[in-house]
């Protein structure tokens, strides 16, 4: 199980990596618009309070916020790692990109760590109950 979660993990980074490298080379301007900025929220959870401990995704998010913050500004990309992604958190980061990011804006949200179906393990969050996932 912690194989298939490590596999699964490396393959969604790896991906997400693919998606975000060929923005790097050009200004994030979309055609259509004036003027268009970039916001990011981040979130690596290897080490979690009661559930098993999944080695790569903190070090992953990690990477990745130092390759788009000199790019897209600290200001504009919210970093979120493991004792600091509890569920309040990563809602106050996702309310903070949705007030930032507008219709002519790239917004990204980044996560790497446990989830189920339609559900994301939070710092949190114990095996006992889906009330401690965060749900989407």
């Amino acid at each position: 199980m912690k194989r298939a979660s490590f596999r699964i993990s490396a393959i969604v980074f790896v991906a997400a990596v693919l998606l975000v490298l060929p923005m790097l080379g050009r200004p994030c301007t979309p055609a259509y618009a004036e003027e268009s900025e970039c916001w990011a929220v981040i979130i690596g959870l290897s080490e979690y309070e009661s559930l098993d401990n999944t080695p790569g995704p903190a070090e992953g998010a990690e990477e990745l916020y130092q390759i788009l913050s000199p790019v897209w500004g600290e200001e504009h990309v919210k970093l979120l790692l493991d004792s600091e992604a509890t569920k309040g958190k990563i809602r106050e980061a996702l309310a903070w990109l949705v007030d930032n990011a507008d219709a002519n804006d790239t917004a990204l949200l980044y996560y790497s760590g446990h989830g189920d179906r339609g559900y994301l393990s939070t710092y949190t969050t114990s095996a006992a109950g889906y009330y401690s996932y965060l749900s989407f």
